[in-house]
């Protein structure tokens, strides 16, 4: 890959964030949990799925941590999308792994999120896109690489505040996998951050926190950089 060419690639990940929809809790095709919010840089050779925000409604803060626990061990899924992917510029596809990861929750009022105390799944769809819509502007992104060996890793870096709760993320890619490119991904790089929203209905009191750790597949998509 030559240096005008990882010069572009650095341009096009700053040009945005890109937050695609994907709302699950609904007739009879259900998944968990019952909305993902999936981030990934405003490019369209990169894939769309990369990292989720995961959005569940309840009736109390606790009865999320079930769904969370789901979306991590539902990998083989083939309806939904349950595993992250860090991209790699390479046509060598390299294997899924799994990887320890943190899952950043925190429990909102619904009122906080669409002026009302009791919510639908659908409602509730529809009010955090249009959160997303109003606020992914202001998500911060920073772009940073690093080189582990012969192996050279971009980190696409996010921090977002999500109704007062911050969260600081990333994105790794994989722009030279070199020979050690396995032990890079399997044990040198940090897994990222999952904010996760649990948003509660009949709640009046203040929000909640609390952080899950469950071991969830990471997936590497092939991505071929167009000529723009």
């Amino acid at each position: 890959m030559t240096e005008s060419t990882i010069d572009e690639i650095l341009d096009r990940l700053d040009d945005g964030v890109r937050v695609t929809p994907d709302r699950r809790g609904f007739r009879s095709k259900r998944g968990v949990p019952d909305s993902v919010f999936w981030l990934s840089p405003l490019d369209d050779d990169i894939p769309s799925k990369l990292l989720p925000i995961l959005l569940e409604l309840e009736g109390t803060f606790a009865g999320a941590s079930d769904d969370f626990e789901k979306f991590a061990a539902r990998a083989d899924d083939e309806q939904y999308q349950y595993h992250l992917e860090w991209p790699t510029f390479d046509v060598v596809r390299q294997s899924p792994i799994k990887r320890e990861i943190k899952y950043d929750v925190i429990g909102i009022r619904a009122a906080q999120l669409a002026q009302q105390w009791s919510v639908s799944e659908g409602k509730m769809h529809e009010a955090f896109q249009q959160w997303c819509n109003r606020f992914q502007s202001e998500f911060s992104i920073s772009i940073t690489d690093r080189q582990y060996g012969d192996t050279v890793v971009l980190s696409w870096s996010l921090d977002i505040t999500l109704f007062g709760h911050d969260i600081s993320t990333y994105i790794p890619f994989i722009l030279h996998p070199g020979s050690n490119v396995t032990s890079v991904v399997e044990n040198r790089l940090n897994p990222p951050t999952i904010p996760s929203v649990v948003v509660i209905n009949d709640k009046y009191d203040d929000p909640d926190a609390t952080v899950y750790h469950h071991s969830t597949q990471i997936q590497f998509p092939v991505v071929i950089p167009s000529k723009h």
